[in-house]
């Protein structure tokens, strides 16, 4: 099932009108950064953040300069503007008292939850509505590049259809990153791939299990709301879920 978290007005608007809020990926890196509080926001979000044992730094003028253990991020600039709606995919609806308080002081204007039990119905909602222009996924969890995130920018799949950008001759970053099993792979982030990005987090987020839709094909500078059709879903306050 799917569970979406938040104010009650906005809920029932996804639910009997279809009007669905997609923030830009930017707005998740500046609203921490805003509120000094990691857990509603992600300053890397979108980008990639990892820690080498060694960095080498190639200048323009010449100079290359080698450092130990450094955490790089970095993000290419389409993620910024690319439009993504979270939601959590979980087994049941039932939370227990941490998870609530967690919840309060994350987000402390969501007081309802959103519960879509049939999960087929939903993404072919948003399939449909979005012309198979929507990518969506799970994210991937984790503190250092594993191989199946590594596969994923290469040949992951979105759960609904997609059509996949065309990769250009450009491309925003190359980098190469020993795998966990000891092997070098070259990775190119061009336009085929650079929303993929946009699914791999922190270790400390991992309690969100967050499922996310990204529209690669869309750009926006602030909130918007896209038009679906109704989702068949319960509404009700995020109290009644918790189970001591």
């Amino acid at each position: 099932m799917f569970i979406k978290y938040g104010e009650e007005s906005h809920l029932q608007e996804l639910m009997s009108k279809g009007l669905i809020y997609f923030n830009p990926c930017k707005f998740f890196r500046d609203l921490e950064a805003e509120q000094m509080k990691k857990g509603m926001a992600d300053s890397n979000d979108g980008g990639i953040s990892n820690l080498y044992k060694k960095v080498r730094l190639d200048t323009n003028d010449g100079t290359v300069s080698e450092n130990q253990n450094q955490i790089v991020d970095f993000i290419v600039k389409p993620c910024l503007k690319t439009p993504v709606f979270c939601i959590k995919r979980a087994k049941s609806e039932i939370i227990t008292d941490k998870e609530r308080y967690n919840l309060k002081v994350q987000f402390p204007k969501h007081t309802h939850a959103l519960i879509i039990e049939d999960e087929d119905a939903f993404l072919e909602n948003i399939r449909y509505n979005f012309r198979n222009r929507a990518f969506s996924h799970d994210i991937f969890y984790q503190n250092e590049f594993l191989k199946n995130f590594i596969d994923f920018l290469f040949y992951g799949k979105s759960v609904t259809n997609f059509y996949e950008p065309k990769k250009k001759s450009r491309y925003y970053a190359e980098f190469t990153v020993t795998l966990n099993n000891g092997k070098m792979s070259k990775l190119y982030i061009d336009d085929s791939n650079f929303y993929k990005t946009m699914f791999r987090k922190n270790l400390f987020f991992n309690e969100q299990n967050e499922f996310r839709i990204a529209l690669p094909y869309e750009t926006q500078e602030e909130g918007k709301k896209y038009q679906i059709n109704q989702v068949k879903a319960r509404l009700c306050r995020i109290d009644e879920l918790v189970q001591s």
